[in-house]
């Protein structure tokens, strides 16, 4: 594989510059590099050895480092050098060295020179400090005005606290113990000019009520606040405004509420007067409904008026009939007894049940047959009421009325809450 490298980057941290620094120096040398073929920028993995020398074109190598498998990204590659053979600091006292790279077996030329970084100049002057001498302060020259007095030290006067440390307290010209990342307090500024009245601006209808927007006040209409929420236990038996009906929380999900009817319990039983059913209300025609559809519904009814299935429960037909008050042991439905089957199998005094037409108990005066019937006298009083008996003579008054007993009435739509 013919290769050709087009840019190299060497980089060294402030490294191996004496044997006998304190610091902690890394101990490696970062290598970046670019690498191409006669198609392009390689990619895939290599092997690559690393050689150091102190020749540009001869000699042999005084340090070398293999490393396998290295990935190659759009011809881009990184070694650590000295990550796996250790960089001896003896190596770097030559006068030059020089970088030589093998890849899969095919050696790179030229070599690469190792040029110094900015922060191996701050180690060649820690080597100076090296061989520092001590000088008596007479010998120091040019000394500033403010500090003649020699090696007095004023901070060793200052007894701070644990977590205290010196600070430089400007009005006092001196030194003091304060708290790391505070200082004297200064002075309180002038109080800013006051702010627009935010709420001067705004032009509310009726009914609306103020909400904060991203930027500001706004008039509302709604439950703002409301219009995202969940419903669940916290927000049980709110009501919340969507921009176009009224729903209510019970607990569990948010329900369309009828226009003024919030509130309202399920199985209540309400006279309407149109033949439109609204939202939230079923007609009391005695059809079959689902349990999971009308769980509420269902709850207060069960199968009081009958079921077809155990998935699904019967409405209470209504329809044509006079609603009547469940006398409830008052003593005011005589006839309690003749109540039948609401749907359940209960009979008798209890909501629900059925009673058919009937007309209350009661007796007519009649006239008695006059022409010559033998043995009675228009005179006698005691006959008014009689009524002839001899199978031959019996009278009938004429039918009169319609096909039921029944007050004035007006026809309503009985519907039921679900």
């Amino acid at each position: 594989m013919k290769t050709t490298l087009l840019r190299i980057l060497v980089a060294l941290s402030v490294f191996l510059v004496a044997a006998t620094a304190t610091a902690q120096v890394p101990h490696t040398l970062g290598y970046a590099g670019h690498i191409e073929n006669d198609a392009g920028a390689v990619e895939g993995r290599l092997n690559i050895d690393a050689n150091l020398y102190q020749s540009e074109r001869s000699g042999t190598p005084t340090w070398t480092e293999s490393h396998r498998d290295v990935e190659v990204v759009g011809g881009d590659f990184f070694l650590s050098l000295g990550s796996r053979i250790d960089l001896d600091p003896a190596l770097f006292d030559a006068a030059d060295l020089y970088l030589e790279l093998v890849i899969d077996g095919e050696v790179l030329a030229p070599r690469i020179r190792i040029d110094s970084v900015p922060f191996a100049f701050m180690a060649e002057r820690a080597l100076v400090a090296d061989e520092a001498v001590e000088v008596a302060w007479d010998g120091v020259t040019g000394v500033p005005p403010e500090l003649t007095g020699g090696d007095r030290d004023t901070l060793a006067e200052l007894d701070c606290a644990d977590e205290e440390s010196p600070a430089w307290d400007v009005d006092l010209g001196a030194w003091i113990c304060a708290t790391p990342g505070t200082g004297p307090r200064g002075p309180t500024g002038p109080r800013g000019p006051a702010g627009p009245d935010a709420l001067a601006g705004l032009s509310c209808s009726l009914g609306d009520f103020l909400s904060w927007g991203a930027t500001g006040w706004e008039c509302g209409t709604g439950f703002a606040g409301l219009s995202g929420a969940a419903c669940g236990p916290d927000t049980a038996g709110t009501i919340r405004w969507t921009g176009s009906a009224f729903e209510g929380c019970d607990g569990t999900t948010w329900a369309p509420l009828a226009a003024g009817e919030a509130g309202v319990t399920p199985g209540s039983i309400v006279a309407w007067g149109t033949e439109e059913v609204p939202e939230g209300y079923l007609e009391c025609d005695g059809r079959s409904v689902s349990r999971t559809e009308y769980p509420a519904l269902f709850a207060v009814l069960g199968t009081t008026y009958g079921s077809v299935d155990a998935s699904s429960f019967n409405l209470p037909d209504f329809r044509g009939e006079f609603l009547r008050g469940w006398s409830h042991g008052a003593g005011r439905d005589p006839d309690v007894g003749s109540r039948s089957d609401r749907g359940d199998g209960t009979v008798g005094d209890s909501p629900g049940t059925r009673q058919g037409t009937q007309l209350q108990s009661h007796d007519h005066l009649h006239g008695r047959y006059v022409g010559g019937h033998p043995g009675y006298s228009l005179d006698d009083p005691d006959q008014n009421n009689a009524l002839l008996d001899d199978g031959s003579n019996n009278e009938r008054t004429t039918a009169a009325g319609g096909g039921e007993s029944r007050p004035r009435n007006v026809n309503v739509v009985w519907l039921i809450r679900y």
